[in-house]
């Protein structure tokens, strides 16, 4: 063969494997939470096969799954109220499994990198939320969704993958419109990433978190500055060298407010923490 060919082929290889590998490097890991209480009580008064559709780049279902060559199409994102424990964790994550039944296992989809517009619709088809996402390469994403008295916010945080040794990672995510800031205290212990105050919608960094033989974690969560008034406590059973989530949401305190729909929506205190374990 004519070497002038054949080096001309093994060029054309080269190439299309570096296609291959950078098209690989365009995807990004996507998890999409449920941290509304809006959304929750929806969902739970929701009949049967009824559903919160999350939007991606605006389009309505079907959606096609960008690792896919095939023109088939899966179901959009979506939250529901589902059947049995592992399916009742269709409330608060897309996609999900269990955890010893008790924790939610973040898993994630397979999204493109770069900008996208997310959004939420509710059980029927109105339009809750439209809101710019930007997903890295090669990077895994959590989208939270929150409401403050009928306002929906999205929060993209990324989840950076890590292995404690003995120990674990814990961070916040602060979803409870209730309180602007607070203060987070693991055991007895205080961590940089909480010290300064937590903020509404906000995202912290993870903190290592030393485990003692019980392997049980007791978290506080309380008004800033003011350890007396503890708005939420919790208490789990953590694996070495793993990663959780703290999802704090809900309200501390009674609120009354009229929704999109010109409806008149009333909430008593119902604040809570969701141990969610990353990786």
């Amino acid at each position: 063969m004519n070497k002038l060919l054949v080096v001309a082929l093994l060029l054309l290889l080269t190439a299309c494997s570096k296609k291959e590998i950078n098209k690989q490097h365009d995807l990004s890991k996507v998890s999409f939470h449920n941290a509304s209480v809006e959304l929750t009580t929806m969902l739970g008064n929701s009949g049967t096969g009824e559903m919160v559709t999350i939007l991606w780049d605006k389009t309505e279902p079907p959606y096609r799954d960008p690792t896919s060559s095939s023109p088939d199409v899966i179901p959009a994102p979506y939250f529901n109220k589902g059947i049995g424990p592992t399916g009742s964790l269709n409330l608060w994550l897309f996609p999900n499994s269990d955890y010893n039944s008790e924790q939610p296992w973040v898993s994630y989809g397979t999204m493109r990198a770069g900008a996208h517009v997310s959004g939420l619709t509710d059980t029927g088809t109105f339009k809750l939320l439209e809101s710019p996402v930007m997903l890295e390469p090669d990077k895994y994403h959590s989208i939270y969704f929150t409401d403050s008295a009928g306002i929906y916010s999205l929060i993209n945080a990324t989840d950076e993958q890590q292995t404690p040794v003995n120990a674990i990672r814990i961070r916040l995510a602060h979803m409870s419109p209730s309180n602007d800031t607070v203060m987070v205290k693991v055991g007895k212990e205080n961590f940089a990433a909480f010290t300064a105050g937590v903020r509404y919608r906000q995202v912290t960094a993870y903190e290592n978190v030393p485990l003692d033989a019980t392997g049980r974690i007791t978290v506080r969560i309380y008004g800033r500055q003011d350890e007396s008034t503890v708005l939420v406590r919790s208490f789990f059973e953590a694996v070495p060298g793993r990663s959780y989530t703290l999802v704090f949401k809900g309200y501390t305190k009674p609120v009354t407010y009229t929704d999109k729909k010109g409806a008149v929506v009333s909430f008593n205190n119902n604040a809570s923490l969701l141990i969610e374990k990353m990786f």
